[in-house]
């Protein structure tokens, strides 16, 4: 529960001039910096009354923002008496999750025949007022983390490195205003993730409607022999308050503007490739203009990455270069060893051929110089 506390502080004792102040003090107290204005309405409860410069025939209103004070200047009294007025909050919108204070407090100015002034605040009950306090409660529900999804950030690299390197995946939001996971610095979560697998930034929670907007993408820290993934993916968290709670609804896109399920980044390591980047790897697949639909080629026999692989195109393979299977790029050469290995095949077929033609040829010579032989 939130209390958010308005507190106009109107002083007893008599004043020397015959335009007094009265200060407005507003108090927030909240998990987190809240900005909402509220509407206050000085009324008064005699016609001719004077009253605060740009009052209308309704009264004087004042609204204060956030944390702050507004001071509220009385009107020049140039006659002895008593004049009674009428402070309260305007509560014209609700705005969600709130119960708003509904009291109302009597303010009396008293002016003597000095025209000196002194004013005295009233409760309801007719008690006197050492202050003005409001109390509004804030009573939303914040949104639950736990029903969060928590999109999966999965690294696959193609090619044969002799070592595993790490690499780095930023969640940034679009507002520094935003909530963010626990272990962000700055505004920002980073995660790594070494080689081939998976990690995840972590959830949070909302406590104010709107909508909320993330990125995800991967660092280039250049590693030598690498190219890196500019996949960028888009978070858009969809908050709005339903019977006192905050629901969330979670999109996640990608480069594409089509939904996605987990976020998905491919770096491929060649030898003798400079570092974030180099000569193109030999027949590269090249996805088409905006990106290639990685949420649909996800190979399932690729152990280094739980529930498989990434596809290209249904190129997926087994060979030397990936754990558990390689990558066919298109129709361009392979290997040398896949070439060597076509060569030794036919050459095989060819000699074996020629060995059964031999064999074929001695047999039938026999079979004919025995015959002769019986003649």
């Amino acid at each position: 529960m939130i209390v958010i506390i308005l507190s106009a502080l109107a002083p007893l004792t008599a004043y020397a001039a015959n335009s007094p102040l009265i200060t407005v003090n507003q108090v927030i107290y909240a998990i987190t910096a809240f900005d909402d204005t509220f509407t206050y309405i000085l009324k008064p409860l005699e016609p001719g009354n004077p009253m605060p410069a740009g009052s209308t025939a309704q009264g004087y209103t004042f609204t204060i923002t956030g944390t702050g004070s507004v001071e509220i200047e009385l009107p020049n009294y140039n006659r002895q008496g008593l004049y009674l007025y009428e402070l309260s909050q305007v509560i014209a919108t609700k705005n969600p999750g709130y119960t708003y204070d509904r009291r109302v407090y009597t303010i009396e100015v008293h002016v003597d025949a000095a025209l000196d002034v002194k004013v005295v605040v009233f409760n309801e009950n007719g008690t006197k007022a050492e202050e003005i306090t409001f109390q509004n409660t804030y009573n939303i529900t914040p949104s639950d983390p736990n029903l969060m999804s928590d999109p999966t950030v999965r690294k696959t690299v193609f090619g044969n490195p002799s070592r595993n390197s790490t690499f780095t995946f930023r969640l940034e939001p679009r507002s520094s205003s935003y909530p963010m996971p626990p272990g962000s610095e700055n505004g920002v979560k980073t995660i790594y993730i070494t080689g081939s697998g998976m990690n995840e930034f972590g959830v949070w929670s909302y406590d104010k409607a709107g909508t909320y907007y993330y990125t995800v993408y991967e660092v280039n820290t250049r590693e030598n022999g690498y190219t890196y993934d500019t996949a960028i993916y888009t978070i858009t968290d969809m908050v709005k308050e339903e019977n006192g709670t905050l629901v969330l609804t979670r999109v996640v896109t990608n480069d594409l503007n089509k939904p996605v399920t987990s976020l998905i980044f491919n770096n491929y390591y060649y030898p003798g490739g400079s570092g974030g980047g180099g000569t193109d790897p030999p027949n590269p697949i090249n996805p088409p203009s905006g990106g290639n639909d990685k949420e649909e080629h996800y190979h399932v026999d690729d152990p280094d990455v739980p529930g498989g692989g990434f596809d290209q195109e249904d190129h997926y393979i087994d060979g030397p270069d990936i754990p558990g299977g390689g990558l066919n790029i298109g129709n361009g050469p392979k290997t040398g060893d896949d070439s060597n290995i076509t060569f030794y095949r036919i050459l095989f077929i060819l000699s074996g051929m020629v060995a059964i033609g031999a064999m074929t040829y001695l047999i039938a010579g026999g079979k004919r110089k025995g015959v002769g032989d019986k003649i």
